[in-house]
């Protein structure tokens, strides 16, 4: 009969198990989500050449983020493959306790480039929320001070963490199952800085477009009344929110076992699911912005809101739009809006017969730069 101690290891060696097969059986949905949402980012730039810079840019950070998620997926199941071939295959010697020593010696190597993916594709991904959040605030930059400084600060700390780990020489006093930081005090308190930062970006981002779409909702609503119908621009921003709202509350989660000390083995597994989901999230949502814009065939940044300054304030100067003038405006009330050029312009797509009061009309500007919105 196994003794007390082989017991206490049986069952750590099971719960270990069980943990990495939840990462990748929740993993592997949202991987499948994020091959789709690729597959349509891809025909979306294919369609268009790539003529403005911050169009490029914005295709080579969502192919680095997959590539980066990808390998998420992939070291997940690597690893769980490396753990049951060596405990259960491989034809050794050796007590159950030095194989699975073995198992995470070899393991190793994988968790750390997991830990350096995750602290670099975090911020990579704010990148283009901060980029998001400056299409609806070309006119008031300001307002984006404080998120570009947590975002810098983010990529800032992450390079401090990998300069501490390499001058430890990737000390780790612990390879069990953790969604927690990893390594020497020093180096743990810069992760915890940098998911700190990022954290932030992504809050005060989210927090300024559910501002930028209930400026928008409240100036269509006085001018339109509330009876509107639901606009395209309603959609979007609404689709913006939504999904800002999801991806915070995945970091709230994510920063459960960040910011606190020991969990229990049902939260230890809980937390794992949420770090192998927040894994494939924070490609997909970059991912996911361009093509909601595409899906909607119109762009959050091609509307007329209200500021805190005027009367109206416009989200962006998106390229070739133009309002349309009618010879018979003064008897009308509403201005239709088209957009123009977009061809050259992988972000910019059709917004047709979008509806705006008259007042809007004299807010026109025409012959718009092609280069305000990638």
């Amino acid at each position: 009969m196994p003794s007390d101690v082989e017991l206490e290891f049986l069952r750590t060696v099971g719960n270990n198990l069980i943990i990495k097969v939840a990462r990748v059986v929740a993993e592997a949905p949202f991987y499948g989500i994020y091959l789709i949402l690729v597959y349509y980012f891809t025909a979306i730039f294919s369609r268009r050449k790539l003529r403005v810079k911050r169009s490029i840019f914005l295709a080579v950070v969502a192919a680095v983020m997959f590539i980066g998620c990808s390998g998420f997926f992939a070291m997940d199941v690597a690893d769980l493959v490396v753990r049951l071939r060596v405990l259960f295959v491989e034809r050794s010697a050796l007590s159950l306790e030095e194989k699975l020593a073995r198992a995470d010696h070899l393991t190793e190597p994988l968790m750390w480039a997991g830990e350096m993916l995750f602290i670099f594709l975090l911020p990579l991904g704010d990148c283009v929320v901060v980029w998001r959040t400056w299409a609806l605030y070309q006119d008031q930059l300001w307002w984006l001070v404080v998120p570009v400084l947590t975002l810098v600060g983010s990529f800032a700390t992450a390079i401090f963490e990998l300069g501490c780990d390499l001058k430890t020489n990737w000390a780790v006093d612990s390879v069990e199952p953790s969604a927690a930081s990893i390594g020497p005090d020093t180096c743990r308190r810069a992760d915890v800085a940098s998911y700190s930062l990022s954290f932030a970006t992504n809050i005060l981002c989210t927090t300024l477009i559910f501002y930028k779409a209930w400026s928008h909702r409240r100036y269509m609503n006085q001018h339109l009344g509330s009876t509107r119908r639901r606009s395209q621009a309603d959609r979007i921003l609404t689709l913006f929110c939504e999904s800002g709202a999801a991806y915070l509350v995945l970091y709230i989660l994510q920063s459960i076992p960040i910011y606190s000390g020991t969990l229990s083995n049902n939260a230890l597994i809980a937390m794992n699911i949420v770090n192998a989901i927040i894994q494939q999230a924070m490609g997909m949502y970059p991912t996911a912005i361009v093509v909601i814009c595409h899906m909607q065939r119109s762009l959050w940044d091609t509307f007329e809101v209200p500021s805190s300054d005027s009367g109206t304030q416009p989200l962006s100067q998106v390229s070739g739009i133009r309002f349309a003038e009618q010879a018979h405006s003064t008897t009308h009330d509403e201005a239709s809006v088209t957009v123009g050029n977009s061809s050259s312009d992988p972000t910019s797509t059709l917004l047709s017969r979008t509806r705006y009061p008259s007042s809007v009309e004299k807010h026109r500007r025409d012959d718009i730069g092609n280069e305000d919105m990638v």
